[in-house]
């Protein structure tokens, strides 16, 4: 249902309305600290399904939140669901589906259907169409919907497609989104004939250079288009391609057992296509070492190529390089982490450079793979579709800055001035906003207690609003167990000023429903937008006629307030 930096300006444009609280209070702990999970509500308990936890990078297992009790239980499932996370999960007429998300081999395609009464799992046959990770998602009557998501971080390839999915598993192409990006949102069902869905902000990124070395040859040295093997000092020391268990690399070592053809010293590079560089610009590579006993290699960012390497400007740049490992090879690449490329922008080029020799002995082998240069792209749009268009439009309401691996949830779907909330950021990991979809208006909300988190989950039940796990660093081990809620009825929304006391029974229905009020007028809408006839009779509603499906009902009371729900006919 829910849902992958810039510093709060100073100024926030008028329409910000600052200075409401909320305070979080702790509730009971996950059973297990996970992040990149997914979430879903029915019948007073949430469902978080799978993510990554610091033991586990795909996690199979489904634990289940008791709001009214405030405990937790593990669902136990006929066969283990797929292991995945930045996946999508919802219910819809009482039923839990899992869909998209990335696994250890590629992207999910499939849709996984669970009963969680008896924790039945059934697969569609159906494949996804487009399967994604890190998706926006929500429930437009009986259909699920999937929206955004990215296709491969390695390419920098994120999508705009958005699908609605039947509870059998057909995929439907709807209009595509104005941007393609990782998102969140939800639908809001306004007055039963408007229909909405609102996606908040979102991230992607643009990679202009991405290098596996999947394509070079295992023999001689390395030759790869528009990089450059060069040797500044020594002889006969370039970089070569190399493979190992199926994958291939660049690998360069001063080590060689003919003593007369061995280098008292040598330094060799290995250049980078020129790169068109954009400000926010960040790199990552992996490195192994083999045999460490004293070479060296360091990456540089080459700001002015001039076609020589002794004469080029270059700048060190902060990377981990693997290193200590003098009896064999690591088992295992290490990554350089995220380097920021010191704001560079326009023609530049990454370097690697190798020195090593025999005197004083210096041999060490270095292996590099997976070499990646991306570019942060968020978004603080909010955008908004009309089902009965099938049209994207982008709201005059913009948030303060682009959020990115955040959480949304609704305070009531089936009401016509529902808010959504809008918490955590990747970065500033504590905000807090609330969008008015009456009015339009994004508002920023302060917080006290607030365990700052990301790629977490959140529900609104029973006027407070809760969140769920996620993480705080790139590290897995910063995966977080902890539940908090915040009473929202402090803010006076007009979502909590309506009156809650409306109901009516049974609901599931099949023959009629009974309020448990005086009721002055009734109106039944399907999830599609089209009115239908509803014969009130001494606060008793007569549905014998209708399909089975789901149904929006909305009224008034006598005394003027009204009210907004969802009707299940069976």
């Amino acid at each position: 249902m829910k849902r992958t930096l810039l510093t709060l300006i100073a100024a926030i444009s008028c329409q910000f309305a600052l200075g409401q609280t909320l305070s979080f209070f702790d509730k009971a702990n996950m059973p297990t600290a996970r992040a990149g999970s997914s979430s879903a509500f029915s019948d007073n308990f949430e469902y978080i399904s799978n993510g990554f936890s610091a033991t586990t990078p795909f996690t199979t297992q489904i634990e289940k939140y008791d709001f009214v009790n405030n405990n937790w239980t593990t669902l136990t499932t006929s066969i283990p669901t797929i292991g995945k996370r930045y996946g999508n999960s919802e219910v819809v007429n009482g039923v839990l589906y899992l869909y998209n998300g990335i696994t250890a081999s590629g992207l999910n395609n499939k849709l996984e259907i669970i009963e969680p009464g008896t924790g039945n799992v059934t697969v569609s046959t159906t494949l996804n169409p487009s399967p994604v990770y890190g998706a926006g998602s929500s429930v437009y009557g009986d259909y699920l919907l999937s929206f955004g998501g990215c296709v491969s971080e390695w390419e920098g390839i994120y999508s705009n497609k958005f699908y609605k999915i039947s509870p059998d598993g057909q995929w439907t192409a709807l209009a595509d989104m104005p941007v393609a990006v990782q998102t969140e949102g939800a639908v809001v069902y306004g007055n039963g004939s408007n229909t909405k869905l609102y996606a908040f902000g979102g991230y992607s990124e643009s990679s202009p250079l991405h290098e596996n070395f999947e394509t070079v040859a295992t023999t001689g040295n390395l030759v790869l288009n528009d990089w450059i093997n060069t040797i500044e000092t020594g002889s006969g020391v370039f970089f070569q391609g190399k493979m190992f268990g199926g994958n291939k690399y660049a690998q360069v070592t001063a080590f060689n057992s003919i003593p007369q053809e061995q280098n008292t010293y040598c330094q060799s590079w290995l250049i980078s296509p020129n790169i068109n560089l954009l400000p926010g610009s960040y790199l990552t590579f992996d490195t192994k070492d083999g045999y460490d006993n004293g070479a060296t290699l360091e990456a540089y960012l080459i700001t002015n190529w001039t076609g020589d390497i002794s004469t080029s400007d270059m700048s060190l740049l902060p990377a981990t390089i693997s290193s200590g490992h003098t009896l064999g090879y690591a088992t295992q690449f290490t990554s350089s982490g995220i380097i920021g490329l010191n704001g560079a922008f326009g023609n530049n080029r990454i370097a690697f450079k190798y020195t090593g020799g025999y005197s004083p002995l210096a041999t060490t082998t270095f292996q590099i793979d997976n070499v990646r240069v991306y570019q942060e792209n968020k978004t603080n749009n909010v955008y908004v579709y009309d089902f009965n268009t099938n049209q994207w439009t982008t709201s005059a309401s913009t948030m303060p800055f682009g959020v990115s691996a955040h959480s949304v949830a609704v305070d009531d779907p089936y009401y016509p001035y529902a808010s959504v909330f809008i918490t955590g950021d990747y970065n500033d990991q504590t905000f807090v906003g609330r969008y008015d979809t009456a009015t339009d208006n994004f508002t920023v909300l302060d917080e006290m207690n607030m365990l700052g988190r990301r790629h977490h989950e959140s529900e609104f039940f029973n006027e407070k609003l809760y969140i769920f796990g996620g993480n705080t660093t790139p590290d897995s081990f910063s995966s977080l167990s902890s539940t908090q809620a915040a009473d929202l009825v402090v803010l006076g929304t007009t979502a909590f000023t309506k009156d809650h006391a409306i109901s009516f029974v049974p609901n599931p229905a099949t023959v009629k429903i009974n309020f448990n009020s005086d009721i002055e007028s009734v109106s039944l809408f399907t999830f599609e937008g089209k009115k239908i006839n509803a014969d009130l009779q001494n606060n008793t509603l007569d549905i014998s006629g209708l399909n089975k499906g789901v149904y929006l009902i909305q009224g008034t009371k006598r005394n003027g307030s009204s009210f907004s729900d969802k009707l299940i006919k069976n």
